[in-house]
């Protein structure tokens, strides 16, 4: 198993290896017996040290729900302002609390990014040659061409605030040629409560679904 620094807020440049008893290696690099024979060369012990501490940091927000809260909250606003034009890629409950990958369906990923330059995002389709192709990963849970192809991955941070997850979906629309509107509109109702209740659930069709047990077509346009 392995960690990158930048991941809990280290520079890059720095990560650990989890090693399993009894597994053997082929070394990173060779010449010199640093780090068990696994890497030559001199460690960058502030980097070390450094990636130690954000990981101490870290624990503090093992039990923090806040950016589940918001990621949900995302969706939540997502799914309000383009309806079944965009679908959930993954388990609804059981993935990473700060991430959110969605498809819009019928549309390309790379499209959509490419002009709002003011948002960063990740898609789920390689781009080889000119060529798009879908993700591998999301050909190997299922998702049908015209859904992963318009697939778009967001993190959030322990700084995202909700003002900047509603900017992000108004910059969305602006791409599809619909206006928004106001900022606050859309706040007022993806976002008007910090926290999740049962009258939330049975406000938003994703929720609703996952309530009566139908998880699975999540994946899928409605």
């Amino acid at each position: 198993m392995s960690l990158a620094g930048h991941k809990v807020y280290r520079p890059k440049g720095i990560g650990a290896l989890y090693v399993r008893e009894g597994t053997a290696l082929e070394p990173l690099m060779h010449g010199a017996g640093h780090e068990s024979g696994r890497r030559a060369g001199t460690e960058n012990v502030p980097l070390i040290v450094g990636l130690g501490k954000a990981c101490k940091i870290a624990e503090q927000y093992l039990y923090d729900t806040t950016t589940s809260e918001l990621r949900d909250c995302f969706m939540d606003i997502f799914q309000e302002e383009f309806g079944n034009a965009i679908v959930l890629n993954g388990h609804p409950l059981e993935r990473l609390p700060n991430t959110l990958n969605v498809s819009f369906v019928g549309r390309s990923g790379s499209e959509i990014l490419s002009r709002t330059e003011a948002l960063a995002a990740s898609v789920g389709a390689a781009c080889h040659s000119g060529s798009v192709e879908l993700s591998p990963v999301l050909a190997a849970m299922g998702v049908a061409p015209r859904v992963g192809m318009g697939a778009i991955r967001f993190s959030l941070g322990r700084r995202t605030t909700r003002e900047e997850l509603t900017l992000a979906v108004r910059l969305l629309k602006e791409a599809f040629g619909q206006d928004s509107g106001p900022n606050d509109g859309i706040a007022a109702r993806g976002c008007a409560h910090p926290h999740r209740t049962p009258r939330r659930l049975e406000r938003h069709p994703w929720r609703e679904r996952l309530r009566r047990g139908g998880a699975d077509d999540l994946l899928w346009p409605a």
